[in-house]
């Protein structure tokens, strides 16, 4: 598969390398499914890590879910929800190196 494509139940973020601090877009598929009732998120890193979750409507929910992490420091990050085990890496990169506080955020939908 090209870079920068994703097949359903994957995520994906792009650009894969950024400035920081970056607002970071997440794009997570799905397979629609009465089952699916649960979607878990979260990206994690050196100086950023954030868990999210959002209530799913099985076969009525959203294929797509478009997700931003806001303000996120220089570093190396790994992006990825629950069940289907599907991950995406991406990198901040600082002006002078990595030295930010770390951040630390926790939302749930």
């Amino acid at each position: 598969m090209p870079a920068g494509t994703a097949k359903r139940d994957d995520c994906l973020v792009q650009p894969e390398i950024a400035q920081a601090p970056s607002d970071v877009p997440f794009k997570i598929f799905i397979e629609r499914d009465p089952a699916n009732r649960l979607l878990e998120y979260m990206v994690n890193g050196e100086n950023y890590r954030q868990v999210n979750s959002r209530e799913l409507d099985g076969e009525a929910s959203p294929a797509v879910f478009d997700i931003w992490f806001k303000r996120v420091a220089c570093g190396h990050y790994v992006a990825s929800r629950s069940s289907c085990g599907s991950t995406a890496e991406f990198r901040i990169a600082g002006s002078s190196g990595c030295s930010a506080t770390p951040v630390v955020a926790r939302n749930n939908y």
